[in-house]
């Protein structure tokens, strides 16, 4: 990540812009979580000229290839492996894939394309970065689970997450 570093120090890259792309990054991990959980991604658009079983066949597929490589929903209970915290960054590639995918559209994936929040200029600089397998499942570690009263460790609940509640966590992320 020097070219990061270089960024910061010399300017290029502003606290505040380095700061926003962060809250973003968030942002668009709490927005997968939730999807994820909910059932929604995997599922890009097939067309109507398939037959069903052959659209049906299609969807299993895609679900298959994004759930065993590259769920966000996969790395929750990896967070908790000290095991799988190495220095690489597979883990990171895999969730920009995710990401540009979001953005443009994936059908091997089967996501959609939404662009806005996914798109390259919310994050320039930290799309470009590396991330080590180690820190991302810190990070993941903090954005999935939680401590409760005894110091116990709970997932926390994505899937019933209200929209409320999703506006008012990007709102408390803006306020930062």
């Amino acid at each position: 990540n020097e070219a990061l570093r270089q960024a910061l120090q010399d300017g290029s890259l502003s606290q505040s812009a380095y700061f926003a792309q962060l809250l973003r990054l968030i942002y668009r991990f709490i927005f997968v979580f939730s999807v994820e959980e909910r059932g929604l991604v995997p599922n890009a658009p097939q067309s109507d000229d398939e037959p069903a079983a052959a659209r049906a066949k299609l969807a299993a597929a895609q679900a298959q290839a994004y759930a065993q490589g590259y769920a966000l929903a996969r790395l929750r209970d990896m967070a908790l492996r000290r095991r799988a915290r190495t220095r690489f960054d597979d883990l990171w590639q895999g969730v920009k894939i995710v990401f540009k995918g979001l953005d443009q559209g994936e059908p091997r994936l089967g996501l959609p394309a939404l662009g806005g929040l996914f798109a390259p200029a919310q994050c320039p600089a930290l799309d470009a970065a590396q991330l080590s397998n180690a820190s991302l499942l810190a990070a993941m570690q903090s954005l999935r689970w939680a401590r409760h009263n005894g110091g116990s460790l709970a997932p926390i609940d994505y899937r019933n997450m209200g929209v409320e509640e999703l506006g008012s966590v990007y709102e408390s992320l803006l306020e930062l």
